[in-house]
């Protein structure tokens, strides 16, 4: 029995703005679900990515390993960023850098060719 004028009874305003604020928590709800599912998805794709790049920098860092080891093998010395043979007499004249570069850079290459490569160069 409503007791108000309008012909409204509390209870049935205050079941009325539960079921809305009910509606509108399930829809922020499942928009949430929604986002979390998209954020979910996105943080599965970076960890993705970032133990390509972790298994890829370690398969770098043994081939440059490798490589070092190779090039050692032959003789061979990273000194100034460039790879010279033990024998290069290369150095400093009125502290200019005499041009060996090209040559121990081109025979370092050569070293560190694989077997396929060099089949293949040749």
């Amino acid at each position: 029995m409503c007791w108000h004028k309008k012909g409204v009874c509390p209870s049935d305003s205050l079941r009325a703005e539960n079921a809305r604020l009910q509606a509108a928590l399930e829809e922020a709800q499942q928009r949430l679900s929604e986002k979390t599912d998209s954020w979910d998805g996105a943080f599965r794709e970076i960890e993705a990515l970032a133990k390509t790049f972790l298994a890829e920098r370690d398969d770098y860092k043994a081939l440059a390993k490798l490589l070092r080891e190779k090039l050692d093998s032959f003789g061979v010395a990273h000194t100034d960023g460039v790879w010279h043979l033990w024998t290069c007499e290369a150095g400093f004249i009125d502290d200019v850098r005499e041009m060996c570069e090209d040559d121990c850079a081109e025979i370092a290459a050569l070293i560190a060719m694989t077997p396929d490569e060099a089949r293949e160069k040749e």
